[in-house]
């Protein structure tokens, strides 16, 4: 069901390598992995497509997340929009959101690990695209933590 297409730990934290792996993937699902033992991300119905350049209709695609500094905490983050989910840029990593703001955009550029980990250089934002009800800032997610241990993009044979 699931196909580990990216790894930053292993393919090395860049916008050219999550392109190259990712484009046109079909439905993914992005995991984020962090130094306080949190785990969250996103999933997306409609594939990546770097060259696009801009917003990508996903109204199927949410956020999540799975772990808080090591306890399972199960959210799930709808899209609240009919005309956006993803944005898909050449310049840019995954990112989550629409014209009102990306929710979830992780990196651009290349970033190169410190010690094992990058830290991520995108932005966090709630309740702009996806609703994040119970949930006042993303620190409730990540615990404030951008420092990524990896971040894998998984392919998903059948939609969730």
């Amino acid at each position: 069901m699931f196909t580990l297409l990216y790894s930053a730990k292993k393919d090395g934290c860049s916008v050219e390598k999550f392109h190259e792996k990712c484009d046109y993937q079909g439905a993914t699902l992005t995991v984020v992995y962090n130094r306080c033992n949190s785990v969250f991300g996103g999933y997306a119905t409609t594939s990546w497509a770097g060259e696009i350049n801009g917003y990508i209709r996903d109204d199927k695609a949410f956020l999540f997340q799975l772990k808080y500094s090591g306890k399972e905490t199960f959210r799930k983050f709808h899209n609240t929009s009919t005309t956006e989910g993803i944005f898909s840029n050449s310049f840019y990593g995954p990112v989550f959101g629409g014209k009102c703001g990306h929710d979830m955009s992780l990196f651009s550029g290349t970033i190169h690990a410190s010690k094992g980990n990058f830290l991520l250089n995108g932005a966090f934002d709630v309740n702009r695209t996806y609703s994040f009800s119970g949930v006042s800032s993303w620190q409730q997610v990540h615990n404030g933590d951008l420092h990524a241990t990896d971040i894998e993009v998984y392919s998903v044979a059948s939609k969730l």
